[in-house]
């Protein structure tokens, strides 16, 4: 009877080692994929407080606690008897590193993290996602990508087949993560006293676990803001103008990369060249953090201020797509057209369903025929200067001369990580220097027809660049910069040229067009009026912030402060100007006035098994 449990005895400790050397490249995985997530946290933020090495042992500290997770669920399956439960902690072990892996791809390439809600939000564009982060890894990360990549799925399809009932290498692998944790937790003084990275150097649990912009509010929450003082609305005579107004989004141009805004990058010479005969606003902010929000400012006069669910929601525009509050359903009652242009693919992000919603006479996008066999980069788009070639042709030949108009134009080359469509690599500046030709070619198409002698033609950036913020830059404007795009003015002779100082931001855009078109046009202390002879600008400025995804920042020209969305726990932070707790009041009564973010992924599959009627 003994001999047929000798080769069981052999087998047994062979096993075991191929078990806990499958337990060992896993922990040297997750070290590796700590490691360079704290090197990039590092490489990110040291420079604004010159300190070198402070940001990257916080980063692996907190991620100490991955570590551990990892452990646990592999050590759990070591524990499991039953073959099909041990397919839960291997799900979820795979579920982890893949988590970790993306969240080290969007930080690379966007200096951002993964957050669920995001992934819910362009779960439908996962071919246009990829190709970002695919786009942003070149010569030594893309072969280190690809070498990580292979190894996880090695080692997790060891796992699956190694890690079988083994109680007492479970018992150590939930020993070795019991000790990972507590070094984790001990760690946590090493925490730097810095809020903007705060949000960087957690782990990928604890960011998405500190969201709170979805909390709700109560009752006596919103009774107790509409009992505060409301921000008081001022009514002046307006100009009756008509002129043609284009508008020029440009995605991802950032105030550091001007000379004439301080900026430390010189990519847009010929801009500020010719702003010298137009106008440009120093103090300019995006009132959001991506494209959709820029949009929503500029085209509905309205900051993004997330609707509850918007960011669980895969619709980008949630709770604005009201025609009574638009661009085009403004100039409509004057007469005018409006259109839209972009290289890009308008389903993205739904922008084909939302510009008609909110009036938008004709939009067109990638799908125009004018960029038939025309080479495609990022999102599948044409290059930048087609996109005003197309437009100068649709001037020339195709507008109805019978009626005035308002163009929105959006580029999309521009957006990180700024490749070169000339040489397929990261290339900011050039890339930037393209569409600054581009533009200042459209600049002189329009003044040899004649068109700024009643003409205007605006030129910003969609939002701040998601990237990281130089150290300059962060000294020199503080919490603001996360906001800072420009604004270039040309027009007609009566807007004299110059610097226009004060608080401007998008949102000001619609008070300004109805200030210029109206005969009486109505505002707010948060809106400026930008379209006149002699501008005004507004008392604040509202910036929906990326990370953290619950803060309003509230920019004036003597104080940063900001509001935390945290339903009846939301608060003021930072300076408080006098009227602090009614522009608080209005930013909350905004959001609980507005139709909540729906569509998200569960409901999109329910959508798709649904019978057809």
């Amino acid at each position: 009877m003994t001999a047929p449990l000798r080769p069981d005895t052999k087998k047994l400790p062979t096993a075991s080692r191929y078990a806990l050397a499958v337990l060992v490249l896993l922990l040297c995985w997750l070290l590796v994929m700590a490691g360079l997530r704290a090197h990039l946290v590092d490489a990110a933020f040291a420079p604004y407080v010159g300190c070198q090495g402070c940001f990257y042992w916080p980063t692996l500290a907190h991620d100490l606690s991955l570590l551990a997770l990892g452990m646990a669920l592999a050590g759990g399956a070591l524990l499991v008897r039953s073959p099909w439960l041990r397919l839960l902690p291997m799900a979820l072990l795979g579920l982890l590193m893949v988590a970790m892996a993306a969240d080290l791809l969007v930080f690379h390439s966007l200096t951002h993290r993964l957050l669920w809600s995001d992934v819910l939000k362009f779960a439908r564009e996962l071919s246009a996602v990829s190709d970002v982060g695919a786009r942003s890894l070149h010569g030594s990360a893309r072969l280190l990508a690809a070498t990580l990549a292979t190894a996880a799925l090695l080692i997790w399809l060891s796992a699956l087949r190694v890690l079988k009932a083994r109680p007492r290498l479970g018992l150590l692998s939930l020993g070795a993560a019991l000790a990972v944790a507590l070094a984790a937790w001990s760690s946590r003084g090493l925490d730097p006293d810095y809020v903007n990275a705060n949000l960087s150097f957690q782990n990928l649990l604890e960011v998405n676990l500190a969201q709170s912009i979805d909390a709700p509010y109560s009752e006596a929450f919103i009774e107790r803001m509409r009992s505060l003082p409301a921000l008081p609305q001022r009514c002046t005579p307006g100009q009756a103008r008509r002129p043609n107004v284009i508008l020029v989004m440009v995605e991802s141009l950032s105030a550091y990369q001007s000379r004439r805004y301080g900026g430390e990058l010189d990519a847009l010479p010929q801009l500020d060249a010719l702003a010298a005969g137009g106008r440009w606003f120093p103090d300019f902010h995006a009132n959001g953090f991506t494209t959709d929000g820029g949009m929503i400012a500029l085209l509905t006069g309205q900051a993004p201020i997330p609707v509850f669910g918007r960011y669980a929601s895969m619709d980008a525009f949630a709770g604005y797509a009201d025609r009574a509050h638009s661009v085009p359903a403004l100039l409509a009652e004057h007469g005018y057209a409006s259109v839209f242009f972009t290289t890009g693919d308008l389903g993205f992000v739904d922008k084909n369903r939302w510009l008609p919603e909110i009036g938008f006479d004709r939009f067109e996008g990638a799908e125009s025929g004018y960029y038939e066999g025309k080479a495609r980069g990022i999102f599948g788009a044409a290059r930048d200067s087609l996109l005003f070639d197309r437009f100068a042709q649709w001037y020339d030949h195709e507008r109805d001369t019978g009626r005035p108009f308002f163009a929105a134009l959006l580029t999309v080359t521009t957006h990180p990580p700024f490749i070169n469509p000339e040489t397929g690599t990261a290339d900011e500046t050039a890339v930037l220097r393209e569409v600054d030709s581009a533009i200042a070619g459209l600049h002189g198409h329009l003044q040899a027809s004649g068109f700024f002698e009643h003409g205007i033609l605006l030129v910003t950036g969609d939002h701040r660049a998601m990237t990281p913020l130089h150290r300059a830059e962060y000294q020199r404007h503080g919490e603001s910069a996360y906001s800072r795009v420009p604004m270039y003015f040309w027009g007609p002779s009566d807007f004299s040229p110059g610097r226009i100082d004060g608080v401007f931001q998008h949102s000001d855009l619609l008070p300004s067009l109805a200030d210029l078109t109206g005969s009486e046009a109505c505002h707010g202390p948060g809106q400026g009026l930008m379209l006149r002879p002699a501008p005004q600008a507004a008392s604040f400025a509202l910036h929906a912030r990326g990370m953290p995804r619950d803060r309003i920042d509230v920019i004036g020209s003597d104080f940063q402060g900001a509001v935390i969305l945290a339903g009846d726990r939301s608060h003021w932070t930072g300076d408080q100007p006098g009227n602090w707790q009614s522009i608080e009041a209005a930013i909350h009564l905004q959001r609980a006035s507005r139709a909540s973010g729906s569509g998200n992924l569960l409901e999109r599959l329910i959508e798709l098994r649904a019978p057809a009627p």
